[in-house]
């Protein structure tokens, strides 16, 4: 049996039939977006793929404000089967493209300082993970 917030948590989370999955310029099918989101604006220039998974907490916008101008309907675009892990942000300005098959996560020793990000990219007709770390 679930609790209220795990009830409320699965209705509130965005996926591609949702009225905020709709605003989105694409939004992949069996693609969600937990609840709750960080700061979410610019929509309407943000690509998701299909079967894509972003976590809790995560900050994903096109701009730097919800009024702001933007130059593109594909400021920001995720690909097919990508995993961004919770408290992660994606803050586009120009163009971010993370592609196909990728897996970030974000590890913090504080709510300040971010130490890295790792990022695993599954090189195609393998099972093996490549390992991209930057300080």
């Amino acid at each position: 049996m679930l609790g209220a917030y795990q009830w409320y948590a699965r209705r509130a989370a965005i996926h591609p039939k949702s009225k905020t999955g709709r605003k989105f310029s694409a939004f992949g099918e069996g693609s969600i977006m937990c609840f709750p989101p960080a700061a979410l604006f610019g929509e309407c220039a943000i690509r998701v793929g299909r079967d894509t998974m972003i976590g809790p907490y995560v900050s994903l916008s096109a701009g730097m404000a919800p009024t702001q101008e933007l130059l593109s309907d594909r400021i920001v675009e995720i690909g097919d089967r990508v995993l961004i892990g919770r408290n992660s942000s994606i803050v586009g300005h120009f163009h971010i493209v993370i592609e196909d098959d990728v897996f970030s996560v974000q590890m913090c020793t504080s709510p300040i300082r971010i130490t890295h990000l790792i990022i695993f990219k599954r090189q195609s007709g393998s099972k093996a993970c490549r390992r991209s770390q930057f300080a």
